[in-house]
C-alpha cells in the first residue's frame, strides 16, 4: 500500500508542477494539454510520467533538447514522501474502536478512513503548491486559496457526522470550531496587515491565516502559527549567520506557515496531548 501511495504522490506531484507553471503563465489549469515551456511542442505519455521521463530523456526535451528544471522531478518525489507520511499518521490515527466495529461495521470504519486519508492528501497538495509558489514569488495565489478555503470548509464542516459515530473534534472539525479557527487564523494576519499598513507582510498571509483556520480548527491554527514562526525565525537566523541574507532581508512568510499547518494536521492532536499533558 505504502508503494501504491508513493506512485499517487509522484502523480500529484506532476500534477502539481503544471498548475505552478500555468500559475506563473497566468492559464486555465483544469484544461489544456501540457506543453514544453521552451518550444510549446505538446507532450505525449512517455513525456509526462513522472521521475522516469525525467531520466530516460537525460533532463531534456524530447523536441528541442532544452534543459529540464529539477523542480519537476524533485516536487514529485517530496509529494511521494509527504504522502508517504500521510498516509502513515492517518492510518495510525485512526482507532480501532471495539463497539463501533461491531454495531457499525468494519466497513463503516474502512470507508472513514480513507476519507480522512483523502482529505489529508488534499490539504497537503495544496500546502505544497502554496509553499512552492510563495517561495519562487514571494506571493500568495488567490486561484488557490480561495478555492481551497471553500473546500476546506465543506469537506471538515461534513466530516463531522461520520459513518460509525466517532466524534467530529476527534478528526472531523465542528462548525464552532470551524468558526473560532477562521476567525483567529485570518484576524491575527489582518491585525498585523492594518497595523504595519501592509509592511510586515502582504494581504494574502490574510487568505493564508483563513485556510489555514478552516482546515485546522482554532487550537490547531494557534499551534501551526506558533510553529510557523519558530521555523521562520530560526531560518532566518541561520541566513543570517551564513550571510546569505541580513537583517533587513524580506523572507516570505507563506511557506513557513505551510509547513506550521502541514505538522499541525498530521500532528496537532499528538503535539496538543504531550503539551497539555
Amino acid at each position: 500500500m505504502i508503494f501504491i501511495i508513493f506512485i499517487f504522490g509522484l502523480m500529484a506531484g506532476s500534477f502539481i508542477n503544471c498548475i505552478l507553471y500555468r500559475l506563473e503563465q497566468n492559464q486555465s489549469f483544469i484544461k489544456g494539454r501540457s506543453y514544453c515551456p521552451h518550444c510549446k511542442h505538446q507532450l505525449g505519455f512517455w513525456d509526462l510520467i513522472p521521475i522516469f521521463s525525467f531520466i530516460f530523456l537525460k533532463a531534456k526535451c524530447r523536441y528541442c533538447q532544452k534543459k529540464i528544471s529539477w523542480q519537476y522531478p524533485l516536487i514529485e518525489i517530496i509529494t511521494g514522501i509527504i504522502f508517504i507520511f500521510v498516509y502513515l499518521e492517518t492510518k495510525v490515527s485512526i482507532p480501532f474502536i471495539g463497539e463501533m466495529i461491531i454495531s457499525k461495521g468494519i466497513e463503516a470504519l474502512a470507508s472513514f478512513n480513507y476519507l480522512i486519508l483523502f482529505r489529508n492528501l488534499f490539504f497537503s497538495a495544496v500546502l505544497i503548491i502554496i509553499f512552492v509558489y510563495d517561495l519562487k514569488h514571494q506571493l500568495v495565489s488567490e486561484k488557490i486559496v480561495i478555492p481551497a478555503i471553500i473546500i476546506a470548509l465543506t469537506f471538515n464542516f461534513f466530516m463531522k457526522i461520520s459513518p460509525i459515530g466517532i466524534p467530529a473534534g476527534s478528526y472531523g472539525v465542528n462548525w464552532l470550531d470551524l468558526l473560532l479557527g477562521v476567525i483567529i487564523g485570518s484576524s491575527f494576519f489582518l491585525s498585523q496587515y492594518l497595523i504595519s499598513k501592509g509592511r510586515w507582510i502582504g494581504f494574502g498571509d490574510v487568505y493564508l491565516g483563513f485556510m489555514m483556520g478552516a482546515m485546522l480548527g482554532w487550537q490547531k491554527v494557534i499551534l501551526a502559527i506558533i510553529l510557523a514562526y519558530f521555523i521562520g525565525a530560526m531560518i532566518a537566523v541561520i541566513l543570517i549567520i551564513l550571510k546569505k541574507e541580513s537583517w533587513k532581508s524580506k523572507i516570505a512568510l507563506g511557506p513557513f506557515l505551510m509547513i506550521g499547518t502541514f505538522i499541525a494536521l498530521l500532528y496537532g492532536n499528538k503535539i496538543l496531548e504531550w503539551y497539555l499533558g
